[in-house]
């Protein structure tokens, strides 16, 4: 019997355990894993300590132990030394769910309105051609034109690779778990931003890799913290976006990013490189890969700045990686067919891939400068060029708590917890993406919403505090 008497006692999570011959650390992974796909435990819940729910329980701490661990490797749960076990608040669980088409999608980043005229003129030229079977195969013979002209298109994005070291993946999440599974093992662990792009997060938890929050300095990851994680966490590797930082849209500063590939040499670790908004940054960026190049990985995606549908990652590596990337690019089947390389070499040779990013960023500016003109009084972190804006939330407002009260108001966005690692750098923010909604109309409608929220939460905090004073 447990030592402890619970029943006036709080707890967050107090399961019932079947005792029917299962191995009760299965039964207790399995009890969790239905408590949360129903919603019973929310995202963000805090779950008890685990000698506490030992107790409850009346079984073995290791019992807990291994319950946890299990549902931990599948994403469930994410937790820091001293800081507890939290519900995982999964993007890819949100999207699968489905939404309202009333709903603004203030989340995700969709079609931006635009015209792909250029694109449509290639495809057609390509489906007429007397050999256009030849683009319906696994992957050309000879990937040689398409590498340099890559390489062009690396080029604009601040990355000087050589043309045959570079490689073709299904997207850029597609790069990334090539990466994973290349150049990394189960059990290792990666330094990332406290708050990163949300599907590494995910990516990593799929291939057993361990994310590692690196202290910031003044919004960017820090050279000390990474030093700090190298001693302390072993570190194996960096995954970073220097420019236009998903979610916060900053840019690091020359001589951080410097510093970084100073330290990538010195500590010989792999860094990561996510250049997907490089191209749309004034002028030819200085990248990490350029400054490291044979400690680092350049991924470049065509699908946030040129067409979603164009799922064309280009992935630049120095000699060193080379070889075990293209195997496992190929191993796990994650290339680009033929037809869509095609597409892309085209784009690219005959200047399509150019005006098409110059129309998306005349886009993202315009709908910037109307999320400035609704919500700049509300603390909107300001940057004109990027698709995504970080908003801070008032102090007190919960952002998973705000992200479902401003969908019951027809508006979908993102809370920070999607995108924290860890929990001490938590902040409560949002992010919006401002070319999600189709139309200029919905983006103001959609914003609108947040805004009002966001006077109606502090006026009744300041009427609170007015009757607490009186």
């Amino acid at each position: 019997m447990p030592v402890n008497s619970f029943d006036n006692y709080f707890m967050s999570w107090k399961p019932s355990l079947k005792r029917d011959g299962t191995p009760l650390y299965k039964a207790l992974a399995r009890r969790l894993e239905e408590d949360i796909s129903s919603g019973k435990l929310r995202a963000g819940t805090r779950l008890p300590p685990q000698r506490e729910l030992a107790d409850f329980l009346d079984v073995n701490l290791s019992t807990v132990q291994r319950a946890f661990r299990i549902c931990s490797d599948k994403g469930l749960l994410t937790g820091e030394v001293g800081s507890g076990t939290y519900v995982a608040y999964s993007s890819a669980t949100e999207m699968l769910s489905g939404r309202s088409l009333e709903i603004i999608p203030l989340d995700i980043t969709g079609p931006y309105p635009t015209d792909y005229e250029e694109m449509k003129l290639i495809q057609k030229e390509l489906m007429d051609r007397d050999d256009f079977l030849d683009f319906f195969r696994y992957m050309p013979a000879d990937l040689s034109k398409y590498q340099r002209e890559a390489a062009k298109v690396l080029k604009r994005a601040g990355c000087s690779a050589e043309s045959r070291n570079i490689h073709f993946a299904n997207g850029g999440q597609n790069a990334m778990a090539a990466v994973f599974a290349s150049l990394f093992r189960a059990g290792d662990r990666i330094g990332t931003d406290p708050v990163t792009y949300s599907n590494i997060k995910h990516s990593a938890q799929a291939f057993g890799i361990q994310i590692v929050p690196v202290e910031w300095e003044a919004g960017h990851m820090s050279p000390d913290g990474i030093v700090y994680a190298v001693k302390n966490y072993s570190i194996k590797g960096l995954y970073l976006q220097p420019f236009l930082h998903n979610p916060t849209g900053l840019i690091m500063d020359a001589a951080t990013r410097k510093v970084i590939a100073d330290l990538a040499v010195e500590y010989d670790l792999t860094v990561i490189e996510d250049g997907m908004y490089n191209t749309l940054v004034t002028g030819a960026p200085e990248t990490i890969f350029d400054l490291a190049p044979k400690n680092t990985v350049f991924i470049f995606s065509l699908s946030k700045t040129v067409n979603p549908a164009l799922r064309v990652a280009y992935v630049a590596t120095g000699d060193r990686y080379s070889r075990a990337l293209a195997e496992s690019l190929y191993s796990i089947n994650l290339t680009v067919s033929p037809f869509i390389l095609e597409l892309a070499y085209r784009l690219s040779r005959d200047g399509g891939m150019e005006l098409l990013t110059q129309r998306r960023f005349r886009s993202i500016v315009a709908r910037n400068a109307v999320a400035d003109e609704i919500l700049s009084d509300h603390g909107l972190m300001p940057n004109p060029i990027n698709p995504h804006r970080w908003l801070p939330l008032p102090e007190g407002l919960n952002s998973l708590d705000f992200e479902r009260e401003l969908r019951k108001k027809g508006v979908a966005v993102w809370a920070s917890e999607r995108f924290t690692v860890g929990r001490s750098s938590r902040a409560e923010s949002l992010r919006l993406s401002v070319c999600g909604p189709r139309t200029e109309e919905d983006l103001r409608k959609g914003l609108g919403i947040i805004a009002r929220e966001l006077d109606r939460y502090m006026n009744t905090e300041n009427d609170r505090v007015n009757d607490d004073e009186n």
